[in-house]
């Protein structure tokens, strides 16, 4: 599994990192509703939309990530359902 890409590989849409990126941040808001708002970016306390520029990227940057690893998951799972496949079809 390739967990790391380079730099210009990335090939999801602006607007599905967008939507995965949004998410996240709605998860984060959940995650640190009843923390110390000093144990975490209380910046960071608002709504997607709300957000600076370089808030969402933060957001961005780990939903690339995250895609990039159920991809690659994906690819895994496939590969081994072909192979598993190929070792019936042998088998008849």
């Amino acid at each position: 599994m390739k967990f790391f890409i380079k730099e210009g590989e990335y090939k999801h849409s602006k607007e599905i990192v967008e939507e995965v990126a949004e998410m996240l941040h709605i998860w984060y808001l959940e995650a640190t509703k009843d923390l110390n708002p000093k144990s975490f970016n209380s910046k960071a306390q608002k709504q997607y939309k709300d957000l600076t520029e370089n808030q969402k990227q933060i957001d961005r940057y780990i939903a690339k990530k995250v895609l990039i690893l159920i991809e690659d998951i994906f690819d895994e799972v496939a590969k081994d359902i072909n192979n598993k496949l190929k070792g019936v079809m042998q088998g008849c």
